[in-house]
């Protein structure tokens, strides 16, 4: 029976469900992309130069964006052995990561869909992996 693994993701955490034909199985992964950074001495009305702040935009981006790339790494290291992958989610995480897949030759043909879907619960993933393999 071949395995299934679907995967709903943002840029916040990521569901993988295991469809082996008989079981499904539900691993998540957290992102750890730090969308707002926190100074020592930085206070709600202002940071520790007064009521201005100071961040360094470039190194502020290149920081996230190798966080989001670790991110999604992680991914594909615990769906790289399934025979076919789904990617469904809200935004577009989900079309970043079908980038990145399509640059694997090893697991590029595995991709079968990619599809939006709005926060789904623990039993609509499933009934959406059932109704996606079947």
């Amino acid at each position: 029976m071949a395995t299934h693994k679907c995967v709903w993701l943002d840029k916040e955490k990521a569901y993988i469900i295991t469809n082996n034909g008989k079981d499904e199985l539900m691993d998540t992964i957290y992102s750890e992309v730090d969308l707002r950074e926190r100074y020592p001495g930085e206070t709600n009305q202002g940071s520790r130069f007064g009521k201005q702040s100071v961040i360094n935009e470039r190194s502020k981006e290149e920081r996230i964006k190798h966080q989001t790339l670790h991110y999604y790494q992680s991914i594909i290291d615990k769906i790289k052995d399934a025979d076919a992958i789904h990617l469904i989610g809200p935004a577009e995480a989900k079309v970043e990561l079908s980038k990145l897949i399509n640059n694997k030759p090893d697991i590029d043909k595995k991709l079968k869909t990619v599809e939006s879907s709005d926060k789904l619960t623990e039993n609509q993933l499933k009934a959406k992996v059932r109704d996606l393999v079947n």
